[in-house]
């Protein structure tokens, strides 16, 4: 198998981790970012890949560069929900989750691809009472879990129409080390760090969390393999209360801030359960997560307070 390979979204979360995998394992790393991307989660690997400015929602864009570089695997982690708080509008979505995956997908039509991977959410089912399988009914609640089901959708459909392997890794919650500064865990870590208030939604909803290095485990799993099903949970297979988690981490920091609960608005339609069945995972993967939600919180916090002034800094511009 060649080492080339193409990250879109390598600026984000989850892409910044993976990227510093990809270099360490001796790939060829290109990565897509748009070109008013922050890029600050990457300084330190700038030496070690190429970067390519790139809009997906260009389709002829997108055809020139994939056919430029010739990827053997491409890693599409490009995406977009939320910002700080507040969900992207319909049509941006739709622009970015599914017109810009279709696009990749096309791009790659031709190409000798070995292995396409989409990222995708746990977004896409609908409220359960048992542990989200991959064969569940996917009603979303959000537009954001609309798209992503779309591109998972079009995903499973491009793989029997153009014989490629195309296999969308349906994420849950992950966290840790680069995760922004809206999601919850490094919300709470970051205040909590200062002191400062938290301002907070249910204590009662309940989430699957993941650390990050599990989930890039995940990722280098899935190149190791010949034969992969269309859709794969990944998770922690356990839930917690976000009152559990906020617990730990006042526990963890010795934060003196104090918490106010219900001032922030809840998820559209909770589910009683948000608990990813990851049985595919271990089966077909040979994977199953390493770091329990206590450690993974302490690597997070210790992260985290060891950037926190930089940190600030470039998620206020982010």
């Amino acid at each position: 198998m060649t080492n080339r390979v193409l990250v879109t979204g390598a600026s984000g979360f989850i892409g910044a981790n993976f990227v510093r995998r990809l270099i360490r394992e001796g790939f060829i790393v290109h990565v897509t970012a748009r070109k008013n991307s922050n890029l600050w989660r990457l300084t330190d690997t700038l030496a070690h890949i190429k970067i390519h400015n790139l809009n997906l929602e260009n389709q002829q864009e997108t055809q020139r560069l994939l056919s430029r570089i010739r990827p053997k695997i491409v890693f599409h982690l490009a995406s977009i929900g939320l910002k700080k708080g507040v969900s992207a509008p319909p049509e941006q979505l739709i622009k970015v989750n599914l017109l810009g995956t279709v696009n990749l997908l096309q791009a790659c039509s031709n190409l000798d691809l070995q292995l396409f991977i989409n990222t995708d959410s746990s977004a896409e089912y609908s409220p359960k009472t048992h542990k989200m399988k991959e064969n569940d009914n996917c009603q979303p609640s959000t537009f954001y879990g609309v798209s992503k089901l779309a591109s998972t959708l079009y995903g499973s459909f491009f793989h029997e129409l153009a014989k490629k392997t195309v296999v969308c890794l349906r994420i849950f919650s992950p966290f840790g080390q680069f995760d922004d500064s809206s999601r919850l865990i490094p919300y709470v870590v970051v205040r909590a760090l200062q002191n400062q208030d938290l301002l907070l939604a249910d204590p009662n909803s309940v989430r699957d969390f993941i650390y990050v290095e599990d989930v890039i485990d995940v990722y280098w799993q899935s190149i190791q393999r010949s034969s992969l099903p269309p859709v794969i949970n990944i998770g922690s297979g356990r839930q917690a209360k976000v009152s559990e988690v906020v617990s730990k981490i006042m526990e963890f920091t010795k934060s003196q801030s104090k918490i106010h609960w219900q001032v922030k608005d809840p998820y559209p339609q909770e589910s009683p359960v948000w608990q990813a069945d990851i049985t595919l995972a271990k089966n077909k993967l040979g994977w199953s997560p390493k770091t329990s939600l206590d450690l993974g919180l302490k690597k997070t916090i210790s992260w985290f307070s060891k950037n926190l002034t930089f940190y600030q800094d470039v998620s206020k511009n982010s």
